[in-house]
């Protein structure tokens, strides 16, 4: 799932209107820090980069097609986003747009927040 290609020449596209409330259900993250040595092994800056996923299902009531039902997920390579969403009602229909964040995907509650602000535009819960 967290696979840096994917990310490199996203659209941005309309922002997509999800009408219903979402529930993440899944979500993980990656932090690696590299040091590399340099001439006369001198250590060089260390060099960071973070991946993180978070998917959530938007479904009114379970069982009843409701207009604006949807599953959402997003995918960080550091600041690169990418949001994903099915919408099952009215008609099936998929939107991916990109953006680029405030600061790096970390493995911890911002890209919860990240999914819900700026792919499904619902405050945090």
């Amino acid at each position: 799932m967290l696979e840096s290609g994917r990310l490199q020449g996203v659209d941005v596209g309309a922002r997509p209107r999800v009408r219903t409330p979402c529930v993440v259900h899944y979500g993980e993250g990656h932090v690696t820090t590299r040091q590399a040595r340099g001439p006369g092994g001198l250590r060089e800056p260390e060099t960071r980069s973070t991946a993180c996923y978070v998917s959530a299902e938007c479904i009114a009531h379970h069982g009843v097609a409701t207009d604006g039902d949807a599953f959402a997920e997003i995918e960080c390579v550091g600041m690169r986003c990418v949001c994903r969403i099915e919408f099952l009602e009215p008609r099936p229909s998929k939107v991916e747009f990109g953006f680029e964040a405030e600061s790096m995907c970390e493995p911890d509650e911002r890209a919860d927040r990240l999914l819900r602000e700026r792919c499904i535009g619902q405050s945090a819960r």
